[in-house]
């Protein structure tokens, strides 16, 4: 989960409702990215999604990163049957991914003023070539110290 508008860091490795505790405590936003995604790991299960929905203000219907498309319109349906605004992301990991999704919405003045804007934002999307997983591996690997083939020998 992603909070917006924080006054002071959140401490990682919290239980979920620590988390959404410690969000809404200093009145922050909170905002659920790629909630169906099947091929992430770091995603909120479907039961602790919709036990804690209340809490949530924002929900991710387009990441231009998720492979299955269905997955995205599954966020999208979720958000609309709760009743939550739509977010969208590229969640770039290369500069190639750099605004592949953006928002168009109104300059804003708080957070009150960011919610009702982004209320009548206007989402313009694409989506990431499937290679940029394969790029993201890559790194991740190098980082760890591990060698890697090189594909063009």
């Amino acid at each position: 989960m992603i909070g917006l508008f924080l006054k002071k860091e959140v401490p990682p490795f919290l239980t979920l409702e620590e988390t959404l505790y410690k969000i809404k405590e200093q009145e922050g936003i909170i905002y659920i990215p790629h909630p169906f995604d099947r091929l992430r790991r770091a995603v909120i299960n479907y039961k602790s999604l919709l036990s804690n929905i209340c809490y949530v203000d924002i929900i991710e219907i387009f990441n231009s990163r998720t492979v299955f498309r269905e997955d995205n319109l599954k966020a999208y349906n979720f958000a609309v049957q709760h009743n939550k605004l739509s977010g969208a992301g590229s969640d770039a990991h290369t500069r190639y991914e750099i605004g592949n999704v953006i928002i168009e919405m109104e300059d804003f003045k708080d957070k009150d003023d960011f919610l009702a804007k982004l209320k009548h934002g206007t989402i313009k999307s694409k989506y990431s070539s499937i290679f940029v997983h394969i790029i993201t591996k890559i790194v991740k690997r190098i980082r760890k110290g591990e060698k890697v083939a090189n594909p063009y020998r």
